[in-house]
């Protein structure tokens, strides 16, 4: 987390440069699905939309709505799983 426990950057300014970077966010969970012990979700703010990916299960059940703050480390999905639609060079559309 950011050195006061807050949000380090908005979800929506992340960019390729930002990889390997520990940040932390805050938003609300727009989607959270298990693929199999896998846990995705997409995490938005007042900036755009950012993946995220649990490591383990959440402690708790996460819903859509639910506003949550995590901290973790910035990597770009690998090649030929990017998607075509989101680009990462540009801002997404702000709510």
């Amino acid at each position: 987390m950011g050195p006061d426990g807050k949000r380090t950057h908005h979800c929506g300014l992340l960019r390729a440069e930002h990889a390997g970077a520990k940040v932390t966010l805050n938003g609300w969970l727009e989607t959270i699905r298990d693929h199999g012990g896998v846990v995705f979700g997409s995490l938005r703010d007042r900036s755009g939309i950012v993946q995220i990916v649990f490591k383990e299960p959440p402690r708790e059940p996460l819903r859509p709505e639910y506003v949550i703050a995590v901290a973790g480390e910035v990597r770009l999905r690998p090649e030929g799983m990017r998607l075509s639609l989101i680009h990462i060079s540009e801002p997404t559309r702000p709510y």
